[in-house]
Protein backbone atom coordinates (compact mmCIF):
# COMPACT_ATOMS: atom_id res chain seq x y z
CA UNK A 1 0.00 0.00 0.00
CA UNK A 2 0.87 3.80 -0.30
CA UNK A 3 1.63 4.17 3.41
CA UNK A 4 4.97 1.23 3.11
CA UNK A 5 6.57 3.47 1.06
CA UNK A 6 8.96 6.09 1.96
CA UNK A 7 10.91 8.66 -0.26
CA UNK A 8 13.99 10.87 0.82
CA UNK A 9 16.94 12.95 -0.83
CA UNK A 10 20.04 13.31 0.61
CA UNK A 11 23.32 14.55 -0.74
CA UNK A 12 21.72 14.22 -4.19
CA UNK A 13 20.78 10.04 -3.39
CA UNK A 14 17.42 9.40 -4.14
CA UNK A 15 16.32 6.22 -1.84
CA UNK A 16 12.86 4.80 -2.21
CA UNK A 17 12.46 2.39 1.37
CA UNK A 18 9.16 -0.14 1.58
CA UNK A 19 8.46 -2.03 4.74
CA UNK A 20 5.14 -4.01 5.56
CA UNK A 21 4.45 -6.46 7.74
CA UNK A 22 1.17 -8.86 7.58
CA UNK A 23 -0.67 -10.96 10.73
CA UNK A 24 -1.35 -13.68 8.15
CA UNK A 25 -3.91 -15.47 10.90
CA UNK A 26 -7.31 -13.29 10.73
CA UNK A 27 -9.06 -15.38 12.98
CA UNK A 28 -8.54 -14.32 16.66
CA UNK A 29 -8.76 -18.31 18.01
CA UNK A 30 -5.66 -19.46 16.90
CA UNK A 31 -3.23 -22.10 18.26
CA UNK A 32 -0.47 -21.06 15.76
CA UNK A 33 0.38 -17.33 14.64
CA UNK A 34 2.41 -16.07 11.53
CA UNK A 35 3.64 -12.81 10.56
CA UNK A 36 5.13 -11.65 7.05
CA UNK A 37 7.63 -8.82 7.06
CA UNK A 38 8.81 -7.51 4.37
CA UNK A 39 11.75 -4.66 3.45
CA UNK A 40 13.47 -3.33 0.39
CA UNK A 41 15.66 -0.26 -0.53
CA UNK A 42 16.85 1.01 -3.47
CA UNK A 43 18.92 4.33 -4.03
CA UNK A 44 20.20 6.14 -7.49
CA UNK A 45 22.48 9.49 -7.58
CA UNK A 46 21.12 12.22 -9.21
CA UNK A 47 22.19 14.49 -11.55
CA UNK A 48 23.05 18.31 -10.37
CA UNK A 49 20.70 19.30 -13.02
CA UNK A 50 17.56 17.84 -11.23
CA UNK A 51 15.15 20.73 -9.23
CA UNK A 52 15.25 18.78 -5.66
CA UNK A 53 11.93 20.90 -4.22
CA UNK A 54 10.31 19.67 -7.90
CA UNK A 55 10.47 15.73 -6.96
CA UNK A 56 7.17 14.36 -6.57
CA UNK A 57 5.75 10.59 -6.30
CA UNK A 58 2.16 9.17 -6.64
CA UNK A 59 1.08 5.93 -6.04
CA UNK A 60 -1.87 4.54 -8.65
CA UNK A 61 -2.73 0.75 -8.90
CA UNK A 62 -0.24 -0.97 -7.45
CA UNK A 63 2.29 0.86 -8.83
CA UNK A 64 4.79 3.85 -7.44
CA UNK A 65 5.45 6.94 -9.94
CA UNK A 66 8.06 9.06 -9.09
CA UNK A 67 8.65 12.37 -10.85
CA UNK A 68 12.31 13.44 -10.99
CA UNK A 69 12.53 16.95 -13.13
CA UNK A 70 15.41 18.38 -14.40
CA UNK A 71 15.56 22.51 -13.11
CA UNK A 72 15.06 24.43 -16.51
CA UNK A 73 18.42 27.03 -15.74
CA UNK A 74 20.79 26.01 -17.99
CA UNK A 75 24.63 25.38 -16.40
CA UNK A 76 26.20 25.54 -19.18
CA UNK A 77 28.67 28.39 -19.87
CA UNK A 78 30.77 29.51 -22.95
CA UNK A 79 34.13 30.37 -22.06
CA UNK A 80 35.84 33.14 -24.52
CA UNK A 81 39.49 31.97 -25.72
CA UNK A 82 42.00 35.22 -25.23
CA UNK A 83 45.24 35.80 -27.33
CA UNK A 84 48.30 36.23 -25.99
Amino acid sequence: SRDDFSLNVENNVLTVRVENSTDLNKDSSYIHREFSYNNFSRSWTLPETVNLEMISAKYEAGLLLVDVPFSVENKSKSINISID
